[in-house]
């Protein structure tokens, strides 16, 4: 512990300033450290300043601490925090195995003796015991087997090793000490850890998260709402397993689950939580100050509520938070994994949320976000709080050596705002946006930026306030309405009620259900969704020259057109086929004049994009019309350039290809001329069967070597007068070397 009693001394004395040298010292040892600099705790910088160590010296001699900084968090007094409730002993240094296996199978351990027909709990309680009780190798005293293989497994667990290489490790310390009693693979480490209690269960999930493998879904193999497979399928390769190996199949979507109960039973199997776990209502004070949740008016309404739950002390009070991150350490790699953590409010504040009291509960795979489908990874812990809810579980509470009926509760989850619409189902984008006001939420549509913003809040203001009358620092309005009524959990109920809990998909094709569809019938009929759609009729009809496409891309209508006139359509051929009348129904008038219009500007004007805009007016920007949605002039511009280069490139390459076939057809003929010059008995088919050709091909190639040209691809021929050869030129044999050296020139 650092000692703080100088602290209380005249700043002008020697003792005081002795003790700043030794604050100092830890400060810039253990604390945090900005290269030579650390946070001045005087009266006047209040840890708001980085200070060197002479300048923080004369501060806190000539000023002192700041009042209220009794705990010196920023410079190294990590320890205080930590000693709060707690009675553990420094100078135990060994692992305390015996500990650990007592609490862990208490109930068995107290038996007498062992006797025949043991269960389950009991043969792995003796397995440990003996493991426990045997020596890492002959002579050690510091380990056991079992503490060994804890301390080496928890390694693997910090430090990410592979299992492959936490075998090959075990391998090597079997190997250079061959007395060491350890296990020899990890399967069997893991086995040994699994009879702990330290192990989790997984669950295959359908890949697109309609359902869980699990229950009476546990053996099949396909997703019952979608027809996913459950397994990842990977494409037949060309040879066959022998039959003694089995094919291992692999999930492709795999659940985590930490089961909750046993866990909180083992809380009260160790003696030093057992007490902390009843503080809030023993070891709290009742001062009415707001340190601690149950100091809250939730807590105290939940109390009243449920007295028989508040009647003991020891039944679990917990709070659940869920967010998506990214587990890889780089972020150009899109991935979100969600960790749902469970965290106890029956321990005091400076416990509550330290990583070690905060349990993980579930481990939601990735690649994506689960959306609005977590409700089908929560099931299994919606069960177990179910059972700790309204049932309970027999539990041994050590610190009291009774037996008690122990249950839980939910009072509240904690998470950001994008997580809330997932772990409450309530949208909080659009309109309705805020889970409390619900559908009485006061948005507005900001049109120029596309967004919503909420400028209701005076609502919640005093009724005299003097800013709900001010309407030239708000929106132009005084505003005089009354706050809207918290939604509650009544009436929450009251809207579900009539909504099976199924956790069906959009697979599912089953027709509406008659509940549903009335449902939707009050929806239609609630007077702000009218609102709603006597505004969208009004704004359908002030627009000018509605197309006729309805739900139709323009894109694939460009594409027809395309292919029949084999040409790209203009914006004007466009507008007036998307504007004609279906099964003889007449045009407006408005349409009807603005193509008559347009024809007569095409026929005049030259160019049928400024025709287009005569009629029209200008494009607007980031966007042309008649190109359907998310189409601007920079895209259509990036088109027309890649298509001009394809076109380049199709030309130069078709050229390559002729000019190749040229040169290869010249080489032939060349080494036939050859071959008949150096030995004119040679037979010109063994040649001609020498060099791959046919008769045909033979009697088809030109004497200098015309290659053939493919009419579809190129019409160009190289000119052989411009390179000076005749085709009757006769070879003198003065030239022999000239063609020698033409030939192998190729």
């Amino acid at each position: 512990m650092i000692k703080k009693d100088w602290v209380e001394l005249p700043p002008h004395s020697q003792g005081f300033k002795d003790g700043v040298n030794y604050f100092l010292d830890i400060a810039f040892t253990k604390g945090i450290v900005e290269g030579d600099e650390i946070l001045c705790p005087c009266a006047a910088c209040c840890n708001d300043s980085w200070e060197k160590r002479d300048v923080v010296f004369d501060h806190l001699c000539g000023r002192g601490f700041v009042k209220g900084y009794n705990e010196w968090i920023h410079h190294g007094d990590d320890g205080s925090l930590m000693d709060i409730d707690s009675d553990t002993d420094d100078e135990v240094s060994s692992d305390d195995i015996d500990g650990l296996l007592f609490e862990t199978f208490k109930d068995v351990a107290e038996e007498d003796g062992i006797h025949d027909g043991i269960n389950e709990d009991a043969k792995k309680f003796y397995k440990l015991v003996v493991d426990a009780n045997q020596e890492l190798y002959p002579g050690c005293k510091k380990f056991s087997t079992l503490s060994f293989t804890i301390r080496m497994y928890l390694l693997k667990c910090l430090y990410g090793w592979s299992n492959a290489s936490f075998t090959a490790l075990l391998e090597l310390l079997k190997e250079a000490m061959p007395d060491l009693n350890i296990p020899v693979s990890f399967n069997k480490t893991k086995s040994m850890i699994k009879d702990l209690g330290l192990d989790y269960k997984k669950i295959d999930a359908c890949p697109n998260n309609c359902m869980l493998f699990w229950k009476e879904h546990e053996k099949d193999e396909q997703c019952e709402f979608c027809g996913a497979s459950r397994w990842i399928e990977y494409p037949e390769v060309g040879y066959h397993l022998e039959e003694s190996k089995k094919v291992h199949k692999v999930p492709a979507k795999v659940l985590r689950h930490f089961p909750l109960i046993p866990r909180l039973k083992r809380l009260f199997m160790c003696s030093k939580t057992a007490d902390t776990l009843r503080w809030h209502a023993e070891g709290r004070s009742s001062d009415g100050r707001l340190r601690h949740p149950a100091d809250g008016q939730a807590w105290k309404d939940f109390d009243a509520k449920h007295p028989d739950f508040a009647l003991e002390t020891r039944n679990i009070r917990l709070g659940l938070a869920s967010d998506g991150f990214n587990p890889f350490r780089t972020m150009s790699l899109s991935h979100s994994t969600w960790p749902v953590v469970l965290t106890i409010y029956n321990y005091p504040p400076n416990l509550c949320l330290k990583a070690e009291n905060c349990m993980m509960s579930l481990l939601i795979p990735g690649p994506k976000s689960p959306g609005y489908s977590i409700d089908v990874y929560l099931q299994p812990l919606i069960e177990e709080l179910k059972i700790l809810w309204s049932v309970g579980v027999e539990t041994y509470d050590i610190s009291k050596n009774q037996t008690f009926q122990m249950r839980a509760t939910l009072l509240w989850t904690v998470s950001d705002f994008p997580a809330y619409a997932l772990l409450s189902g309530w949208s909080t984008k659009g309109k309705f946006a805020c889970p409390a006001c619900n559908h009485e939420t006061s948005s507005t549509y900001l049109r120029h930026s596309r967004k919503t913003c909420y400028m209701g809040h005076r609502v919640f203001l005093d009724p005299n306030h003097v800013w709900r009358s001010n309407t030239t620092s708000f929106v132009g309005k005084p505003e005089y309405r009354s706050p809207p009524s918290l939604l509650d959990a009544t009436r929450i109920l009251k809207d579900l009620k009539d909504i099976p809990d199924v956790l069906d998909k959009k697979y599912n094709k089953k027709r509406v259900p008659e509940v549903h569809f009335k449902k939707l019938c009050e929806y239609w009929s609630w007077k702000p969704v009218q609102l709603i759609s006597e505004r969208n009729t009004r704004n359908r009809a002030q627009q000018k020259w509605r197309h006729r496409m309805g739900p139709k891309h323009f894109a694939l209508l460009r594409e027809k057109m395309r292919a029949k006139e084999g040409k790209e359509p203009t914006q004007a051929e466009v507008f007036v086929e998307t504007r004609k009348g279906n099964k003889g129904k007449k045009l407006d008038v408005e349409t009807e004049k603005a193509i008559a219009k347009l024809e007569e500007m095409v026929e005049t004007e030259e160019n049928d994009t400024e025709a287009f805009e005569a009629v029209f007016g200008k494009e607007h920007p980031g966007s042309v019309r008649c190109y359907g949605r998310n189409v601007t002039k920079t895209s259509l511009k990036q088109k027309a350039e890649v298509n001009a280069l394809k076109k380049a490139h199709n030309e130069e390459v078709s050229t390559l290809r002729d000019d190749f076939a040229y040169k290869i057809g010249r080489l032939q003929n060349a080494f036939k001329t050859l071959m008949q010059h150096c030995n004119p008995e040679i037979n010109m088919e063994s040649i001609e069967d020498l060099l791959g050709l046919s008769n045909g091909e033979a009697n088809s190639t030109p004497n200098v070597g015309q290659p053939q040209m493919n009419s579809s691809t190129s019409t160009h021929v190289p000119n052989l007068e411009k390179q000076g050869i005749n085709e009757d030129d006769p070879i003198d044999e003065d030239d022999d070397d000239e063609f020698q050296e033409d030939a192998f020139s190729y």
